[in-house]
């Protein structure tokens, strides 16, 4: 459905993605993992179009991805940030957020869309007036993903999308993502430095480290630790938490 050959993106002059290759077939779960400022909210960035692509191509099924325009791209797949009280506009209220993307591709029936949508990710109708203050961290968040569905893209762009949240919420949300997929068919390309939610969310995983991708395994794989990179294996082994000395 989707495929990286060789992308590249630059901010400030710096390489930030460095030649990063994948392949993503409809309805598969892909993740990136890798430490903070290894490139992967970039790459996410650059797939959507809000950073410009440096080098290498993105083809869509089979096709330029420049060849879409920035309407269509958005009908086909949509990020959900990382910050989900930054990525709402403070002042509108949760159904002007939803409503917001249907009214930019000149769709009908926004009422119905608001609200199943809303059922989709588990939110009451009773929830379409408030103002992203009144959510809690996990209502904001589902709210995100209710938005990006409006338009029923193929693809979603997960930005570490459990990061801001308390462990319950984090857990309701991997169900909420799981049974999305499931229900939808809807694909991920997931970035995280965590883990745990990772091995949940994906079939496989690429590790970054300073833009480049330097390992792939199955998320089987990883679950057992049986990765091969340096990198990779102080992920893994940063994942299992602080161990206290003995004596």
């Amino acid at each position: 459905m989707i495929e990286a050959r060789d992308l590249s993106a630059r901010l400030g002059g710096r390489a930030v993605v460095d030649r990063v290759s994948f392949t993503i077939e409809p309805g598969a779960s892909f993740g990136i993992i890798g430490e903070s400022g290894s490139g992967k909210s970039t790459l996410l960035r650059a797939i959507a179009g809000l950073v410009p692509s440096a080098g290498g191509t993105l083809a869509w099924e089979g096709g330029a991805m420049t060849a879409l325009g920035a309407r269509e791209r958005g009908r086909k797949l949509q990020l959900v940030f990382q910050d989900p009280y930054g990525s709402l506009h403070p002042r509108h209220t949760v159904e002007r957020a939803l409503a917001e993307p249907a009214l930019i591709h000149g769709l009908g029936d926004i009422a119905r869309r608001v609200a199943a949508a809303l059922d989709a990710v588990g939110l009451g109708a009773r929830l379409r007036f408030r103002y992203p203050h009144q959510l809690s961290g996990g209502q904001r968040q589902r709210v995100a993903i209710a938005r990006a569905l409006m338009l029923e893209p193929r693809l979603l762009l997960l930005d570490e999308p459990t990061s801001a949240l308390d462990v319950l919420a984090q857990a309701e949300l991997i169900a909420l993502l799981q049974r999305l997929r499931a229900e939808r068919g809807v694909a991920y390309l997931l970035v995280s430095h965590d883990l745990a939610v990772v091995a949940q969310l994906v079939d496989a995983v690429a590790v970054m480290q300073e833009g480049r991708i330097v390992e792939r395994l199955a998320v089987a794989a990883l679950r057992a630790g049986e990765a091969h990179h340096p990198h990779t294996l102080s992920l893994i082994e940063a994942s299992l938490g602080y161990r206290r000395r003995a004596g």
